[in-house]
């Protein structure tokens, strides 16, 4: 991380957590509150949708926050919505909008009984169809289908966009042939409970220039605040878990997740300096 004037002691770490939900209805109360948090504390973000009304909101979010951006898609529990007039909103949003920066969360949850497999896979297919269209980053929710997930994938090989691969709990071979599609893996929270297995061998398994993290917020919290509301400022305790599973200064998770959350979603790489100086409120409205 860039050095600090003399006399002016070292800059804080700069995080990037390339999954949350400042959008999200917990927090209605102090979401103007936490993004500036954010920005004090040296955090950036994708500010992710999972429904129509809160993928705008994630854009409304990014128009005012130099360190915010945004996602757009249809969550698999919402896969009904994901009609051919949403698909076409969409892809407005991903032309017209320039906080936009991917497009999910989307992809299949077999944990979800009250929505078939059938739909879920529809709806997924025609948003992975929209990401190689315009190709922009898709955004991967993938839960007991990471099979599924990768035959569906394989078929658009040729023309895949960048991958996310959301809160990653896969094996370690199951992560290898997401690698091989060009995936970056995202470890989240879940990293940091006890007796979590499957993440910590994902933290350990990714590469580190392939390697992401996230906290999913308001959902999953870490270690030692289950049952409390999650918020973007626990990413350092996620990077500091990271950092001692691999074996690397939390400085070097930061930064080298930060770099790969740029490339990822198609950022300049100095975003890492100037994002988060005095101004950084954007103007736009709307």
């Amino acid at each position: 991380m860039r050095s600090a004037e003399a006399g002016a002691g070292p800059i804080a770490p700069a995080w990037f957590d390339s999954h949350l939900h400042l959008n999200d209805s917990l927090f209605d109360d102090d979401r103007e509150a936490v993004a500036h948090a954010m920005a004090r504390e040296r955090i950036a973000g994708v500010c992710v949708g999972y429904d129509m009304p809160s993928s705008l909101a994630a854009i409304r979010l990014a128009r005012r926050h130099r360190h915010l951006f945004a996602a757009v898609g249809i969550h698999p529990m919402a896969a009904g919505a994901a009609g051919q007039e949403a698909l076409r909103q969409l892809k407005r949003w991903i032309l017209e909008e320039p906080d936009v920066v991917g497009i999910g969360e989307c992809g299949l949850d077999r944990s979800i009984p009250s929505v078939s497999k059938e739909e879920q896979r529809k709806a997924l297919i025609r948003q992975l169809e929209l990401a190689c269209t315009v190709q922009k980053p898709l955004i991967l929710h993938v839960r007991q289908a990471y099979g599924e997930m990768l035959e569906i994938l394989s078929r658009y090989r040729e023309s895949l966009p960048a991958l996310v691969l959301h809160g990653c709990s896969a094996s370690p071979e199951s992560i290898r042939q997401y690698l091989q599609l060009g995936a970056f893996v995202s470890v989240g929270s879940p990293v940091t409970w006890e007796g979590a297995v499957k993440p910590k061998k994902a933290a350990a398994a990714v590469p580190a220039d392939r390697l992401l993290i996230e906290t999913d917020s308001p959902f999953s919290p870490p270690e030692g605040m289950r049952g409390q509301r999650n918020t973007p400022m626990t990413i350092g305790i996620v990077g500091a878990t990271v950092s001692g599973i691999r074996g690397a200064a939390p400085e070097e998770i930061a930064g080298q997740t930060f770099r790969n959350a740029c490339r990822a979603f198609g950022l300049p790489c100095e975003y890492g300096e100037d994002l988060f100086a005095k101004g950084q409120e954007r103007t736009r409205e709307g």
